[in-house]
């Protein structure tokens, strides 16, 4: 331990792909925020679950392009008929992803599935945008 230089293994080790301390990684464009707009979707989820026509979110987490992102799921109902030609409606559930950022911190690469363009989104008086995609 003669040798250990703790500097260099706080510059080395920390914000890396390999961390366990759940950092924001640091990527041009970060104002810092993505943290306390992580824990105010996860506060709010049931109300930008309803605000985006969403059942529930689940799995919110920053996601490798250091947004936060979760997984919205749908509930799409579908007319079927039962044996004697009555209708019925069967409800599905589907997944999406959506991710998250305020205004401010939108760049030209916060683009939704095939370069849809983000969507404006009010919650708890805050407004975000946010963008959807297959996963």
């Amino acid at each position: 331990m003669d040798n250990f230089d703790l500097k260099k293994f706080l510059v080395e080790n920390k914000l890396t792909e390999n961390s366990c301390l759940e950092e924001i990684k640091a990527v041009p464009g970060n104002t810092g925020m993505k943290k306390d707009l992580l824990s105010f979707i996860k506060q709010n989820q049931d109300e930008v679950a309803k605000k985006i026509g969403a059942v529930y979110l689940e799995d919110i987490v920053i996601d490798g392009l250091n947004n936060p992102s979760a997984i919205a799921v749908f509930d799409i109902d579908l007319e079927d008929e039962d044996e004697d030609g009555n209708e019925i409606e069967d409800g599905v559930l589907f997944n999406s992803g959506v991710s998250f950022s305020y205004p401010e911190d939108v760049d030209d690469n916060f683009k939704g599935e095939n370069g849809d363009e983000p969507i404006s989104l009010e919650v708890a008086g805050k407004q975000l945008m946010y963008i959807s995609y297959n996963i």
